[in-house]
């Protein structure tokens, strides 16, 4: 069953969501677009408010899981790039 979210909650969320986005793009400045982190950051997000999070496990998870997607996404970039060079 699905509960009615309240139009505040919705907008503070999608402030906070905007703000750890331009967070991850600090951290990860020069390895990823900011484009591609605020793409993943609100996905990610969006889809764990669907499965029910609240707003602070919501900004938790996103974080965490932003986080490992971005390593994998520059692990593999460097490891394209060396067998490119090999």
């Amino acid at each position: 069953m699905r509960t009615l979210v309240d139009p505040k909650d919705t907008v503070a969320l999608q402030t906070r969501l905007r703000h750890l986005a331009e967070q991850l793009s600090l951290e990860y400045a020069g390895s990823v677009a900011p484009g591609r982190v605020l793409r993943l950051v609100f996905t990610t997000g969006h889809r764990l408010r669907r499965q029910g999070y609240g707003c602070e496990d919501l900004l938790r998870v996103t974080k965490s899981s932003v986080r490992a997607d971005l390593t994998t996404l520059i692990g593999a970039g460097l490891s394209a790039r060396s067998l490119a060079t090999a």
